[in-house]
């Protein structure tokens, strides 16, 4: 949102512009079936997850595949020292993650997958409604600081060679250490990947709902939110006779409609992207 915003039901914008490298480098040892990886996955990049990871994958005798990384913030994200002040330009800091991610994926050779994450948030200077008058129990209660457990099942149906149908269940706890910015919520994705020559389509549809823990105190009222989100991506793979290239051109709508006005979030996201394969 702007830096200055003059009440707290006002909406506030900003666009911005930029350039993202993505990616993963990875080695495998053949006679091991082992893996070393570092990166960010694509399939997490075009769900808005840019999480970066260096890890460990081993390929079992049942073609299943087990792996382990260590997560943290490859890319800066920047939220507000106060999110609440208003008459006044608000200060960017940095918020910071760290972690780890297990997964089993393939399970047993029947395209089953099952990840758990556990990530621990830090805000550099944490200053949530101090321009609000609140006592010092009011602002623990806006603590961002905490810790995220996220456990994901997913199934891939091969429908056909060209069609794809991915969908999965997520669980997720925001345990932060204010108990009206901590919730609970729990998430359907359906992800549809259609493939013909030279082309891939990958289409995204999430919904989740979220239920928070106490009641906000620059609001008096609790919070509870609604996320619906969709994408769509178009691959090209070798434009104008590149080799390993692969144009992408995407969309995306993510609409969160919150309890209390001041959260409602929208976002229409477009981009075009070249990806190398090596």
């Amino acid at each position: 949102s702007d830096a200055r915003i003059d009440d707290l039901g006002t909406p506030a914008l900003k666009i911005r512009r930029g350039l993202l490298l993505t990616g993963e480098l990875n080695y495998t040892f053949a006679d091991t079936r082992t893996q070393l990886f570092a990166g960010n996955l694509l399939e997490d990049f075009i769900r808005y997850d840019i999480t970066t990871q260096v890890g460990i994958r081993q390929e079992l005798a049942d073609k299943s595949v087990i792996s382990a990384s260590h997560l943290f913030s490859g890319f800066t994200t920047n939220v507000w020292e106060d999110p609440y002040l208003i008459g006044a330009d608000r200060v960017e800091t940095e918020r910071e993650s760290t972690g780890a991610r297990l997964a089993w994926s393939n399970i047993a050779d029947s395209l089953w997958n099952i990840k758990l994450s556990h990530r621990t948030y830090r805000i550099d200077n944490e200053r949530s409604g101090e321009s609000q008058g609140l006592s010092d129990e009011e602002m623990q209660l806006l603590k961002r600081n905490g810790n995220l457990l996220q456990m994901s099942v997913e199934h891939q149906w091969n429908i056909s060679r060209q069609h794809i149908l991915v969908p999965s269940l997520v669980y997720a706890q925001f345990d932060l250490s204010g108990e009206a910015m901590s919730y609970d919520s729990a998430s359907v994705h359906l992800s549809y990947r259609y493939h013909y020559q030279r082309f891939s389509v990958v289409s995204n549809l999430y919904f989740s709902s979220a239920s928070f823990d106490a009641v906000h105190p620059v609001f008096n009222e609790k919070r509870d939110m609604d996320t619906l989100g969709v994408s769509f991506s178009v691959f090209y793979r070798q434009p104008w006779g590149l080799k390993g290239w692969s144009m992408m051109a995407g969309i995306g709508y993510y609409d969160a409609n919150d309890k209390i006005d001041f959260f409602n979030t929208q976002l229409v996201n477009s981009n075009v992207s070249m990806v190398y394969r090596f």
